[in-house]
């Protein structure tokens, strides 16, 4: 279920992760993707499964930034190597991170992110969660820059500490640059 809380921002409170990555698949000009979820699986048999998300970074050549949790689980360090083999993909771990965001920044049209209690995971998507989906223009503007900072700032919190970086040699996309 999607409820309108204002002009363009959205109460989801149904499989709230395949919303915000059904928005990105339809998105042609995504210059950064960042997820924040402690946990993270393959989430094999649903719509938007983690291989389905590293075809669309592959082919429209998104930077990717993931903040998780160092993976003790196995499926977390299966999702992880999954991960790793992106040249688009880079990877930090913070071992206090509860929080869940997951931000598309686009070169033209709107921006928008997302802001929930679910994490990159199957189980997410099957569960009682909710988010707050955002675009980045009229009243959603304001929370999606504070949401896109926030991401930043724990991108270099002291906590947060580099577990993989992308390839440098990597082709950016011009309208990116």
């Amino acid at each position: 279920m999607v409820v309108e809380l204002g002009s363009q921002i959205r109460l989801v409170s149904d499989k709230v992760t395949e919303y915000f990555f059904g928005e990105l698949m339809s998105t042609t000009d995504c210059c950064k993707l960042s997820i924040v979820s402690p946990w993270i699986s393959q989430m094999s048999g649903e719509r938007y499964n983690l291989t389905s998300i590293l075809d669309k970074v592959e082919k429209d050549r998104i930077s990717t930034l993931v903040i998780t949790r160092r993976p003790i689980w196995p499926y977390h360090q299966t999702a992880i190597s999954i991960l790793e083999r992106s040249d688009f993909v880079q990877i930090r771990y913070n071992d206090n991170l509860h929080a869940k965001i997951y931000v598309c920044e686009n070169a033209k049209t709107p921006s928008f992110a997302l802001l929930g209690s679910a994490n990159l995971t199957s189980q997410a998507i099957r569960a009682h969660e909710a988010g707050v989906f955002v675009v980045a223009r009229d009243d959603g503007e304001h929370l999606f820059n504070d949401l896109l900072h926030w991401t930043d700032y724990l991108w270099g919190s002291r906590d947060t500490i580099e577990a993989k970086n992308w390839n440098p040699k990597r082709p950016k996309r011009p309208e990116c640059i």
